[in-house]
């Protein structure tokens, strides 16, 4: 984590000096990862993650990163800093930033989401039902009060479905009932139904899709995005439309179930139809 001074010109000056950064990990003579695309590294406002295909290269950018922090004068956190290894098999790996040796996790929480060694969700959508379960009892005490329909659904879109739906572009493949039984409860609650009341009278009363619908949705939407962003851009597919070739891997990342949702979609080759 990086602390800096927040007036009106930090946040240029902080994206002057992350250049210099980012210019040196770019220099980094490393195998890409992405295919024939140079890509070992991200960078969110002051959250970096490092990416390389074997420990050799993920140690030269570590290199490469702590020599630019010594040029610069400044300490990274190697507290909050982790070392993740995907399909790794054998002994563990030691790796160091600097002097100092960085700790192997299987699991590492990383802009709101749980990455796990496995490329499993199950982590992330456990914390997401236990803090949208945790937020129920709010809606609850709120229409035991008097809250009106309209603002007991105003107040489930904005205190717990969110915490459902965040970032479901990235882990939203495979099935998630836990999620929908939340859904089914709130809108009881609302409507003041019994628990036993068919789930099809909530939602129909309520007119909601199901989570997993909207899931489905927000996969397609970002789809779409990928589809007509500018061939300049590193995620533009616009060179394999028309193919099955980045469906593969997008399934790959997002689950077996998210090829019924994407397929289908795969010849849409004409921007503008998106």
């Amino acid at each position: 984590m990086l602390e800096y001074d927040r007036d009106a010109s930090s946040p240029i000056l902080f994206a002057i000096w992350i250049d210099g950064l980012a210019r040196t990990l770019k220099q980094t003579k490393v195998n890409s990862v992405i295919q024939d695309t140079k890509f070992n590294f991200t960078f969110f406002a002051d959250d970096i993650a490092l990416l390389a295909e074997s420990r050799e290269d993920l140690q030269k950018l570590l290199d490469a990163a702590f020599t630019y922090s010594e040029s610069w004068r400044f300490n990274w956190n190697c507290n909050k800093s982790k070392i993740m290894c995907f399909g790794c098999k054998g002994k563990t790996r030691r790796y160091f930033l600097g002097l100092q040796e960085l700790e192997v996790v299987k699991m590492f929480k990383f802009l709101g989401v749980d990455l796990q060694q496995n490329l499993a969700w199950t982590t992330t959508k456990h914390r997401f039902a236990a803090k949208a379960r945790a937020r129920l009892p709010i809606l609850k005490k709120a229409m035991i009060e008097g809250l009106s329909v309209d603002s007991g659904i105003k107040l489930w879109e904005t205190l717990i479905r969110p915490t459902l739906e965040y970032a479901a572009e990235v882990w939203s493949g495979g099935s998630w009932p836990e999620a929908d039984r939340i859904q089914n409860a709130a809108g009881r609650t609302i409507l003041g139904l019994f628990r036993t009341t068919s789930v099809e009278v909530a939602r129909g009363e309520l007119g909601w899709l199901s989570l997993s619908a909207r899931r489905e949705i927000r996969l397609l939407r970002y789809w779409g995005k990928l589809v007509k962003m500018d061939d300049t851009r590193e995620a533009s597919i616009q060179e394999l439309q028309g193919s099955d070739k980045y469906a593969e891997r997008f399934v790959l990342l997002h689950g077996p179930e998210s090829s019924r949702v994407i397929r289908p979609w795969t010849s849409v080759e004409d921007r503008d139809d998106w």
